[in-house]
């Protein structure tokens, strides 16, 4: 499970926060898989690797932000 955050605010703010998103998706869903063998492994990276650009010609991107607070949860193949 992996968190993330937008830009808006310092790294300092941002990565706990996204370590906070992590935990909390991996809390959602540890309660519906119940007693199944599956570890979650928890991780936040901030602001990085945004999906959607924070801002356009230098103004704010709402709607891109919002896109780049999430939760991601990655399978092994």
């Amino acid at each position: 499970m992996d968190g993330y955050t937008d830009s808006k605010g310092a790294d300092s703010h941002n990565q706990p926060l996204s370590e906070e998103r992590a935990r909390a998706v991996e809390e959602e869903l540890s309660g519906l898989v119940g007693t199944a063998d599956i570890t979650f492994a928890v991780e936040g990276h901030g602001s990085a690797n945004p999906v959607a650009p924070n801002e356009i010609d230098g103004e704010d991107n709402p709607e891109g932000r919002e896109k780049n607070r999430r939760g991601e949860v990655r399978f092994p193949r």
